[in-house]
């Protein structure tokens, strides 16, 4: 016996709803007038049912669903050279809108897009799942660590884990900078609530803490980005300004790879603004 559950989402025009998910590409296998008004999409495992909700406010849903992949980069690139192709440029505020790549604290990969409707669609790839069944991905075979040794190891994102006897992950003590990234980015993420995110961040970043280029990269990355989805693009591209005189070095480029990526589609984004 197999199961497949589909997730059923609300939306408020099933033509703009149907046209986006076009743009990610997706086709429409099934659309009806009435009684209701109603339409199934499709991209390879991934189906969504879709139903018009009289009132619904899309600045407001609650509704989620979550998509695990064995290839988030893949997905991410086409959604967002799809996006790019059918607005211009990928929407990174209000609804609908596309989030940032980025790695979990539990190490998994994962990004955001929030359809005409409001609904948010997680896509998620876990550490050590790929479709290279060889060596998992982020965990080739060189990094493995002889029992009864240490190791440092940096993940994308910053946080440094030491690999200790017995096989247990030890993060070094969080400074207060690095909680406030931690926390905004859930509270941003997770809650939407950007301005609490910015507020949060701001105090941190204003602390008289001695702060490594490469963290102080990541915070102002988020910054930027935490200040074009509240609708200050002029405080946007300041950030973006101070972030290209912050000196990175290649050890940095790699760790920092996503908050690099992420840039670039802030400048993207403000370019008609520059």
């Amino acid at each position: 016996m197999a199961e497949t559950m589909i997730p059923i989402l609300p939306c408020t025009s099933i033509d703009e709803t149907l046209e986006f998910y076009g743009a990610l590409g997706f086709d429409t296998t099934y659309r009806q007038e009435r009684p209701n008004t109603y339409a199934v999409v499709q991209r390879g495992g991934m189906v969504l049912h879709l139903f018009v909700m009289k009132g619904l406010d899309p600045e407001s849903s609650f509704s989620t669903c979550y998509v695990e992949t064995t290839d988030v980069e893949s997905l991410y690139e086409a959604f967002t050279a799809g996006l790019r192709e059918a607005y211009g440029r990928v929407p990174l505020r209000g609804v609908p809108r596309m989030n940032p790549i980025k790695e979990t604290s539990d190490g998994v990969r994962q990004f955001i897009v929030v359809d005409p409707g409001g609904n948010f669609i997680r896509i998620g790839q876990p550490p050590g799942v790929s479709d290279d069944d060889d060596v998992p991905r982020g965990r080739p075979n060189d990094m493995a660590v002889p029992r009864g040794r240490s190791a440092a190891v940096v993940p994308r994102g910053g946080r440094k884990l030491e690999v200790v006897r017995g096989g247990r992950d030890r993060p070094p003590p969080m400074s207060r900078l690095e909680r406030a990234v931690e926390t905004a980015v859930r509270l941003s993420e997770g809650k939407g609530d950007h301005p609490g995110a910015a507020t949060l961040l701001d105090r941190a970043l204003t602390s008289n803490e001695p702060v490594p280029d490469g963290l102080l990269f990541r915070a102002l990355t988020l910054r930027a980005d935490l200040a074009v989805r509240i609708g200050d693009e002029e405080l946007a591209i300041r950030v973006i300004d101070d972030l290209d005189q912050i000196p990175l070095t290649e050890d940095d480029l790699v760790v920092l790879a996503d908050d690099v990526q992420r840039v670039e589609e802030l400048r993207d984004y403000l370019t008609p603004r520059r």
